[in-house]
């Protein structure tokens, strides 16, 4: 993971335009982690054991009867647990988390992100769809961008080709705030007075950045303009650095400037954020990088309550977002592996195959190939594009998709990186392979013998 100069960090330059940004000089000592060299001897200690269940999830699951809060992050699960505690209800508490992760893990989410939710409402039985992803600004045109030496790459026929991955140009309308906001209106029973102090707490008074966080906490390049990217913003520097650095693991971190953003957001809404102060640092802030957000698009934008793509896996409904959102995979990815399964390996299910079987994985990256070829050609922004949804997510589309596209059967050569890409055999998905094997490296799967889609 790294900081993502899009809608997700935007405010890492914002809001040092509100207030001047301050850190703290620290001499705690540097935590044992496992990527230093030497490694501390805890590293290569044996893993230990679970009373039942897979051995090499070494930590067991959590139970609660009345309810529970998951993250990557043990101070936001705390404070959504807090919120409920105190008569919150899980859309409290999930707001509450969300404001919190932005505070200890700012590379993952925040306040000027994108915002989806899939909210189950018990007592009606009702599903409630929320799609608040950001907008690009409006003066971010086709002739705009190809003045500024981006163009269409053929190369690359994916989402994103020829763009930026950083800087000014991938900073769309943000979308968190009118989100956190709507939903709390629509389903909540606090507000954001409630719901928002006790990341401000955490904010001011400043917290132990734990190790993994720590080590995925740098800024990307973001800078110039033209040629992007070769240099940090030296706002988003001051802001989210101490002394200059990426704080280390066990290093108290402070973000007053976050914690006054989420105060104006306590007093005015999210018209404080997209009509008020926040909205004119931002505006500010982007145009002195060479953006083109002005205020319009930023008092114009909402999200929009939006009907879930929805899909069948052996008797459970799976609810996602839809499009614009890249979720309704997802929903395609499962009706493959229910097409194929049964006849790549009779009387196998994923849970009898299991991680350790390579077969497992080869399975769902063939699944997964064939949905974001789909995704690829035809999701977009449903206010200018159709997308048949329906169809795609169809069992009858699932069964001929599969039948007719080709997967290789050769096994994987010995070395992932010299690996060359193996040439398209003729069977289909749902055909036995002979690939046994696969490599980790870090989370990423790498699967040489796979055809590119």
């Amino acid at each position: 993971m790294e900081f993502n100069i899009t809608t997700r960090a935007i405010l890492a330059a914002v809001i040092c335009l509100t207030v001047a940004s301050r850190a703290w000089p620290q001499a705690d000592p540097v935590l044992s982690v496992c990527n230093t060299d030497p490694k501390p001897a805890a590293c290569t200690a044996v893993r230990g054991d679970r009373a039942d269940g897979w051995a090499a999830q070494s930590r067991t699951e959590v139970m609660a009867p009345h309810g529970i809060v998951t993250t990557s992050q043990p101070l936001a699960a705390q404070v959504g647990l807090q919120i409920m505690a105190n008569g919150g209800n899980a859309i409290d508490a999930a707001v509450a988390t969300a404001a919190m992760l932005n505070v200890v893990e700012p590379e993952s989410t925040g306040v000027a992100a994108d915002m989806f939710a899939v909210i189950y409402v018990a007592r009606e039985g009702k599903v409630y769809t929320l799609s608040s992803s950001g907008t690009a600004p409006s003066g971010a045109t086709l002739e705009r961008l190809n003045m500024l030496g981006h163009r269409w790459d053929p190369n690359n026929w994916g989402p994103g080709s020829g763009m930026p991955r950083y800087g000014i140009l991938a900073v769309t309308v943000p979308g968190s705030a009118w989100g956190w906001d709507e939903v709390l209106r629509r389903f909540g029973t606090k507000t954001f007075k409630e719901v928002l102090q006790p990341a401000i707490d955490y904010a001011e008074n400043g917290f132990p950045v734990s190790q993994r966080i720590a080590n995925d906490w740098h800024l990307p390049y973001a800078l110039p303009l033209r040629n992007c990217c070769t240099e940090l913003d030296p706002d988003s520097v001051k802001n989210w650095y101490i002394n200059g650095k990426p704080p280390f693991a066990g290093q108290i971190f402070r973000n007053p400037d976050l914690a006054k953003t989420f105060r104006l957001l306590q007093s005015g809404g999210r018209d404080a954020f997209y009509k008020g102060e926040i909205a004119r640092a931002i505006v500010a802030k982007s145009t002195a990088l060479g953006g083109t957000m002005t205020l319009e698009d930023l008092a114009n934008y909402q999200g929009e309550w939006v009907e879930a793509a929805v899909s069948n896996y052996h008797g459970y409904d799976v609810f996602e977002l839809p499009p614009p959102s890249q979720a309704w995979a997802v929903n395609e990815t499962l009706n493959i592996l229910e097409a194929c399964l049964p006849k790549w390996a009779p009387g196998e299910t994923l849970a009898s195959l299991g991680p350790r079987n390579p077969k497992y994985w080869h399975l769902m990256v063939e699944a997964k190939k064939l949905a974001y070829r789909d995704l690829y050609a035809f999701n977009g922004d449903p206010n200018f594009s159709k997308i048949p949804l329906d169809r795609l997510l169809s069992k009858p589309y699932t069964r001929r998709r599969s039948a007719t596209t080709s997967i290789p059967t050769r096994p994987l050569p010995p070395d992932p990186d010299q690996a060359p890409i193996l040439p398209r055999a003729t069977q289909s998905c749902c055909q036995p392979r002979t690939a046994k094997a696969t490599w980790f490296r870090g989370s990423t799967v790498t699967c040489r013998c796979l055809v590119p889609a």
